[in-house]
C-alpha cells in the first residue's frame, strides 16, 4: 500500500479548495466596468412589450448562486432610441421551497440597485441619474431615462445582494428587459427671432467650451424633443423634455475653440420640430493666460 506524504495531501488539499473556492467567488460575474457584455438582456420597442417579454433571454448560474455569495454587480449595454429615451426592467429566478418562494424573491428583488454610465466612462466614475425613478411596471426595480444621448449605447450596473436569501433557496439566474418610447414625443415649432447663448467662447485652439443655447419655440406639446446643433465648430446632439405650451428650449452646446473671432452662424434641428432655427454666436479673440512668478521682480 502506498502512503501519501501528508504534507504534500495538504497541498493538493488546499490547492483544491482554493480552486472551488475561486470558481464559486467567480461564478456570478457578468460583464464589467471596461466590458459591459453580460449576456441575458434584449431590446424592446416600447414597454407593453418588454413586459410581455417575447423572445426574452436569461442568464442562467451553474451551479445556481445562494445566500454565501453575498453581492455581485453586473454589467450590461443598453441602447436608446432617436429620442434619448430608454426604460429598463429585470426578472430573476429563485429555486427553493414553495411555501415561502415569494418572500424570498421580493426580498433578492428589494435588494438590488443599478447606476447607468456613459460607455465611454472607463472608471464607472460619473453616474446618469434616472429622471423616472420607477416606470410603474415593479415595485422595486423599473427605472428610467428620457433624456440621454439619442441612438447610443450606455452600461448599466446592476448590484445584487444574496446574502438576503434563507438557507434552502438558490439564485438560477435572471434577464434584463430593456425598452425604447418611454414617454410621448412632443411636437412644436420653431420661432428664432430672439434666440440666445450663454457661455464664453474663444478662439484659442482648446476644444470643449461649454455654453448654452437658448431657443424660442410656439405650440409646444408635452414630451421630449431631440435637437441637433452643428456649423460654425459649434455641435450639440441633446434630447430635452419639453412642457405643453412651453415657448423656451435650452440647448448645451460645445465649442472646439478653431477659426477666428467672430459671429457665427449655427444650424439647430430637430425631427419633432417644424422649421429650423440659425442663431448667431459671438466668439471672443483669445485671450493670453500666465503665472506670475516675483521672485526675481525688479522695482
Amino acid at each position: 500500500m502506498k502512503i501519501i506524504n501528508p504534507i504534500l495531501f495538504r497541498i493538493i488539499s488546499l490547492s483544491l479548495f482554493f480552486l472551488l473556492k475561486n470558481e464559486n467567488s467567480i461564478a456570478q460575474t457578468c460583464g464589467s466596468c471596461a466590458v459591459p457584455d453580460c449576456i441575458g438582456v434584449k431590446q424592446y420597442l416600447h414597454k407593453p412589450a418588454a413586459q410581455a417579454g417575447t423572445g426574452k433571454v436569461f442568464k442562467n448560474y451553474a451551479p445556481t448562486l445562494t445566500r454565501t455569495t453575498g453581492s455581485f454587480t453586473t454589467y450590461a449595454t443598453i441602447r436608446t432610441d432617436a429620442n434619448g429615451q430608454v426604460g429598463v426592467m429585470q426578472e430573476i429566478q429563485i429555486y427553493g421551497p414553495t411555501a415561502n418562494i415569494s418572500a424570498q424573491m421580493q426580498a433578492v428583488l428589494a435588494s438590488r440597485t443599478y447606476i447607468l454610465y456613459a460607455l465611454t466612462d472607463a472608471a464607472c466614475a460619473n453616474p446618469l441619474t434616472a429622471n423616472i425613478a420607477n416606470d410603474g411596471c415593479s415595485q422595486t426595480f423599473n427605472p428610467a431615462w428620457t433624456s440621454l444621448q439619442p441612438n447610443t449605447n450606455y452600461k448599466i450596473a446592476i448590484k445584487t445582494n444574496l446574502s438576503v436569501l434563507s438557507a434552502g433557496y438558490e439564485y438560477k439566474g435572471f434577464n434584463i428587459r430593456y425598452y425604447h418610447t418611454v414617454r410621448p414625443v412632443s411636437q412644436f415649432t420653431f420661432n428664432c427671432g430672439a434666440a440666445t447663448a450663454v457661455g464664453n467662447f474663444y478662439a484659442n485652439g482648446i476644444h470643449g467650451q461649454g455654453g448654452t443655447l437658448t431657443i424660442p419655440i410656439t405650440g409646444a406639446t408635452s414630451g421630449t424633443a431631440t435637437f441637433s446643433v452643428t456649423g460654425g465648430g459649434f455641435s450639440s446632439l441633446a434630447a430635452v423634455n419639453i412642457g405643453v405650451g412651453q415657448t423656451l428650449v435650452s440647448i448645451p452646446i460645445q465649442f472646439d475653440g478653431l477659426g477666428a473671432a467672430g459671429n457665427r452662424t449655427l444650424s439647430v434641428t430637430s425631427a419633432q420640430g417644424t422649421g429650423s432655427c440659425a442663431p448667431v454666436v459671438n466668439v471672443n479673440p483669445a485671450v493670453s493666460t500666465f503665472s506670475f512668478n516675483c521672485a526675481t521682480a525688479n522695482a
